[in-house]
């Protein structure tokens, strides 16, 4: 499901989370925060770079 889908920040939050995992865990956890960016834009998921945690973290927002 598109995240522009997703109603409510959390669920956002978690449909990212699910989102940067999977594409970290599918590049043998080499992938750093530009490329899951980069890969989360590609899939069609819209996040800024902030919210793309370096390494496999939870994401949040920085203000």
């Amino acid at each position: 499901m598109p995240a522009s889908e997703v109603r409510t920040p959390a669920a956002r939050d978690d449909h990212l989370a699910a989102e940067i995992r999977r594409i970290h865990a599918d590049s043998g956890e080499t992938y750093g925060a530009r490329r899951i960016h980069r890969q989360v834009r590609r899939e069609g998921v819209a996040a800024a770079l902030r919210y793309v945690p370096h390494g496999s973290r939870r994401p949040r927002r920085c203000t």
